[in-house]
């Protein structure tokens, strides 16, 4: 758990390491520093990931048509039938 916190505090910070990137055409550099690459812990590199998954379910996954996802509960009351008769699940659906 250390480790996540210190790698957390290192992320995006040029002084512990990063990639110089250049344009071939024009000729513009810049620094691009290093992450931590910690999912769940640091809010910046979570976001990414976020944001890729979402674009690779949108490309390969997912059809091109509206989705839609309905939830419906059980009252509690009713909970117990069905925990111990899963046919019960199947009527009901």
């Amino acid at each position: 758990m250390t480790d996540a916190i210190y790698r957390y505090l290192e992320c995006s910070d040029l002084h512990f390491g990063f990639a110089r990137v250049r344009c071939d055409q024009c000729g513009h550099e810049y620094l691009l520093a290093h992450s931590c690459k910690r999912r769940h812990f640091c809010p910046s590199c979570h976001q990414k990931r976020v944001v890729q998954y979402g674009e690779w379910l949108l490309s390969n996954v997912l059809k091109h048509i509206p989705h839609r996802q309905w939830v419906s509960s059980i009252p509690k009351r009713l909970r117990i039938y069905f925990l111990f008769d899963h046919k019960l699940l199947a009527n009901l659906s």
